[in-house]
């Protein structure tokens, strides 16, 4: 049987997607960042799910949700590569971006949600958890190619042979592109479960 707990993360991640694509009209990308899609996300949640309980950053776990008598551990992952500008509207760089290190920043979070049973405060507490979420949100900007594009890392996720959690990572959904016409790019969202 499904987890009602769950399904009601997939329709509350479905209501943030819909509530990013209307905010995207009025605030661009640029002012975008992991703890802001979190907070639409919590918001949806709670909205729908009001007897809900939500811990954010509880033991180095960005969320955790209680609600139907379960527990789920949830993680952000927030990828945007945004240019920075001087006064003078030059373009001077980009701050953040795709590349190895940012991927295997991905893939430790994979790994960590699998071996959540050995983190120091399960192994004392040992707590009850019903369902290890990661949501991935990237914008793809159609100026940045190959490996400098959030694209070429997660439209197609190929974890390492040697990850622990690979074999029990699985996608639950992938949402419908949003395009911001303001900073000519494309957000992209994806959840998946690791067992």
């Amino acid at each position: 049987m499904e987890s009602l707990l769950k399904q009601a993360i997939v329709d509350a991640l479905d209501a943030t997607w819909h509530d990013i694509a209307e905010e995207l009209c009025h605030t661009p990308l640029s002012h975008w960042d992991e703890s802001v899609f979190r907070f639409f996300f919590v918001r949806a949640f709670l909205r729908r799910n009001p007897e809900a309980r939500c811990h954010v950053e509880w033991n180095k776990i960005d969320l955790v949700v209680q609600c139907f008598d379960e527990n789920a551990l949830v993680e952000f992952k927030f990828y945007l590569a945004e240019p920075i500008y001087n006064l003078t509207g030059k373009r001077l760089r980009f701050k953040g971006g795709a590349g190895r290190k940012n991927f295997r920043e991905f893939c430790d979070c994979v790994a960590k949600l699998a071996s959540i049973e050995k983190a120091p405060w399960q192994m004392r507490q040992r707590e009850r958890i019903d369902a290890k979420l990661l949501i991935l949100a990237y914008v793809h900007r159609h100026d940045l190619l190959g490996e400098k594009a959030f694209r070429h890392w997660y439209k197609d996720i190929h974890l390492p042979n040697d990850l622990p959690g690979k074999d029990s990572f699985s996608t639950v959904k992938t949402f419908e592109s949003i395009v911001c016409r303001k900073s000519n790019s494309e957000m992209n969202c994806k959840l998946f479960a690791v067992a």
